[in-house]
């Protein structure tokens, strides 16, 4: 019979450095509630839909709370001034994740299968319309 449902911690195990750290910016709301699960709210679908496309090649081992920042200038250079709406005083809502295995997500691949799905758009031509962006943190800095 197993006693603990939920698994042994013992010292020896913790996560390796076999990490990658990735940060996803974009104009559309994806906070989600902490508190209160519902897969019906907009904030809440985009979230999983991050975590589900994220999921497909690797689990997101560690994640931030969204940040939303007030953003007068692109949030990154692929992303226009003021977002989608053109507005100069744009939030740009900010998720930090890691997972365990390097090399498994190519920024630019991971935005490209974003495109499309609960209202995220990425395109490698014409940047102008693009609400997203993702891109791997250097940790040497």
């Amino acid at each position: 019979m197993v006693d603990k449902v939920h698994g042994t911690v013992f010292p020896a195990e913790h996560l390796t450095g076999n990490m990658d750290f990735f940060t996803v910016r974009t104009t559309l709301d994806i906070r989600h509630d902490t508190t209160n699960y519902d897969p019906t709210d907009p904030a809440q679908k985009r979230m999983d839909a991050l975590v589900r496309i994220i999921s497909t090649r690797a689990q997101p081992v560690i994640h931030g709370d969204v940040v939303v920042e007030a953003d007068q200038t692109p949030p990154v250079p692929d992303l226009p001034a003021g977002g989608a709406s053109g507005d100069p005083d744009v939030d740009v809502y900010v998720w930090r994740f890691a997972v365990e295995h390097t090399e498994v997500w190519d920024p630019e691949d991971l935005a490209v299968e974003l495109d499309g799905v609960e209202g995220f758009v990425f395109s490698l031509g014409d940047t102008s319309s693009n609400n997203v962006i993702v891109y791997r943190e250097d940790l040497l800095r």
